[in-house]
């Protein structure tokens, strides 16, 4: 079960409706859409789409994650 996360003025760039396990490590320039529960690691400049779930995951640079994902158990590269 994944708690609700709510922004604080450390982390302002995480939306209030988005899920954060307390594992998580968000880079600043990840941009996460709405409704998105994560307990994964995000580097820079990721893109997560709306209603997507990442668990237990490596997510690297420059990657792009639709909307309505449900990825868990992975790393993904640079760029995919």
């Amino acid at each position: 079960q994944l708690a609700t996360y709510r922004a604080t003025p450390i982390t302002p760039w995480v939306p209030p409706n988005v899920q954060k396990k307390e594992q998580t490590v968000l880079a600043e320039t990840a941009a996460i859409g709405d409704s998105v529960a994560i307990r994964c690691s995000i580097a820079e400049n990721v893109t997560i789409g709306a209603r997507s779930k990442i668990n237990n995951c490596i997510i690297m640079p420059n990657v792009q994650i639709g909307e309505n994902c449900i990825i868990q158990n992975c790393v993904i590269a640079h760029g995919a």
